[in-house]
């Protein structure tokens, strides 16, 4: 961080204060573990400082040229004239899962054996391996086909009066103000859920997104609404849709940790090698495979720990703190009823 910072400068990026641009750039090199340190301009990061303690004029002049090196591919003609805080969270974000992404020995070690080339062909050569290996891991997105309401819900002849207000005004809402919050309160049972469901596809729909996390505050609800989430997603069909489970318990759920729907890297939709159903594994394999639960779930990749919460589709346990979903974490669909659901409907 301290030492990109004077090479981001002298690309043309603005070092002023803490909120300049370079400072905000080498921020987000620096924070791509996911640690974001201040930096001290008079003091750690100063140029004298950074000069003595991170290798001398020699590694500095090393790093300039990388630095140069990666300049040109991209065809940058001149640096940005700011960096808003907008910019360098989405920045940092993909910094932080092309790094992991990257990091994996099924993907580093055969690239640090490849023949070595130019700076030109390991840039096209990177390029089209991120596509490849977003697509490979379950992050890869996808738009649901539009099905009937009776189709995505299961079990129900037809949305009740507040489904069917939301269905007839909330498009329209959406349509002419963007993105919002819609507080939904009722008793259990009442059809929250699929209120929500609702809300989620009709905003991503006008709004330019995609995918829905459910934030729940108990395990165990966590779980339920999981089933829940997962059957509506398989109820439109899609070739490989991810639903993934973010808690410390997940593996203790049956539905969610069965390996049989994770071997290796593989989509749970592939079945067994040769797509049929093994002796050993019996018709219960099929039927599941086809109706059952978790026929959509992540890959290996997106089962671990925070991964999962880059899934299309994600169920977190929302307790501040809680192993697998930070405080704070973004949510695209939430009914007050189920925010409470443990201490009592609302």
């Amino acid at each position: 961080m301290s030492a990109g910072l004077y090479l981001l400068e002298e690309l043309g990026l603005a070092l002023e204060a803490n909120d300049s641009a370079a400072v905000r750039a080498a921020q987000s090199l620096g924070g791509h573990h996911g640690r974001f340190l201040q930096m001290d301009l008079e003091g750690a990061a100063s140029c004298p400082r950074v000069q003595a303690t991170l290798g001398g004029p020699a590694w500095q002049e090393l790093r300039r040229r990388c630095t140069r090196v990666l300049w040109h591919p991209f065809n940058i003609e001149s640096a940005p004239a700011g960096l808003s805080v907008e910019a360098a969270v989405l920045i940092t974000g993909l910094t932080m899962v092309a790094d992991r992404l990257a990091s994996r020995r099924r993907y580093s070690v055969p690239n640090a054996h490849a023949p070595s080339f130019g700076a030109n062909e390991h840039y096209g050569h990177a390029r089209r391996q991120a596509g490849e290996e977003a697509e490979r891991v379950g992050l890869a997105r996808f738009a649901p086909d539009r099905v009937a309401f009776t189709v995505a819900h299961a079990g129900l002849e037809a949305p009740d009066a507040l489904q069917a207000s939301v269905l007839e005004e909330l498009p329209r809402l959406a349509a002419e103000r963007g993105s919002g919050i819609a507080v939904v309160t009722d008793a259990t049972g009442a059809g929250k859920s699929v209120t929500a469901l609702e809300m989620a596809r009709i905003f991503n729909e006008h709004c330019g997104t995609q995918g829905v996390m459910w934030l729940l505050p108990a395990t165990a609800a966590a779980d339920q609404v999981y089933e829940v989430l997962d059957r509506y997603l398989r109820a439109h069909r899609p070739e490989y849709a991810p639903v993934t489970l973010a808690h410390n318990h997940s593996s203790l759920n049956e539905t969610y940790a069965d390996p049989r729907l994770a071997p290796a890297d593989t989509s749970v939709l592939d079945g067994p090698p040769d797509d049929t159903p093994t002796a050993e594994a019996g018709p219960a394999l099929a039927d599941e495979r086809e109706t059952g639960p978790g026929t959509a779930g992540p890959h290996r990749w997106l089962r671990g720990w925070d991964n999962a919460l880059l899934a299309q589709y994600t169920r977190p346990d929302h307790r501040p703190g809680a192993d697998g979903c930070p405080p704070g974490a973004p949510q695209r669909a939430t009914t007050a009823g189920d925010v409470g659901q443990d201490r009592g409907d609302r």
